[in-house]
């Protein structure tokens, strides 16, 4: 029978020491490419995952037309606005674990990621849609710079997952035990 994982199964491999201090003894993954992989990847991953947050924290405050008060724009941008958070948060991890991503970190970000990012640009990509539709169906009603802006600041987000995505998707990791 498989084991089931636990919530903090992660805590098993953690071992305490003589002098009281915990050592980690699990395993760890690092990009085939080494140290210069994850150099390169850092700048990458960072300016994605930073330019679909700030995209999509940018959009919530432009008063577009169907974005304040049309719940088929409102709920995609909301997905995104999360997607874009999860990215963000686990990019952050993934970026802070060091050369020698500890197991548990790894399979937090690098797995899970991608989807993330792709979720995300389907949210903007649903969320553009929406707007425009509501744009042919309603009009700009006084408000076309701050349409036309969504729709800017939305395919940029989107862009930002596309990138994050890929980059991603290019590394390749190997375990070390």
């Amino acid at each position: 029978m498989a084991e089931k994982k636990r919530r903090r199964g992660y805590l098993a491999d953690f071992r305490q020491t003589v002098g009281g201090e915990y050592i980690y003894t699990g395993a760890s993954w690092r990009p085939e490419g080494g140290e210069k992989a994850l150099r390169a990847l850092r700048p990458r991953l960072g300016a994605a995952a930073g330019l679909a947050a700030a995209a999509l924290f940018a959009a919530g405050f432009l008063p577009a037309p169907g974005s304040t008060d049309r719940f088929y724009v409102i709920l995609p941008y909301l997905a995104a606005l999360t997607a874009a958070f999860v990215c963000a948060w686990k990019s952050i991890r993934l970026l802070t674990g060091g050369a020698a991503l500890r197991a548990y970190v790894y399979e937090a970000t690098v797995p899970k990621l991608p989807g993330w990012a792709l979720a995300g640009a389907i949210a903007c990509g649903v969320t553009l849609l929406a707007e425009t539709v509501h744009l042919c169906v309603r009009g700009f009603d006084g408000r076309a710079a701050a349409a036309l802006g969504l729709l800017a600041l939305l395919a940029a987000a989107a862009a930002g997952f596309l990138l994050l995505r890929r980059a991603l998707r290019q590394i390749r990791w190997k375990e070390e035990k």
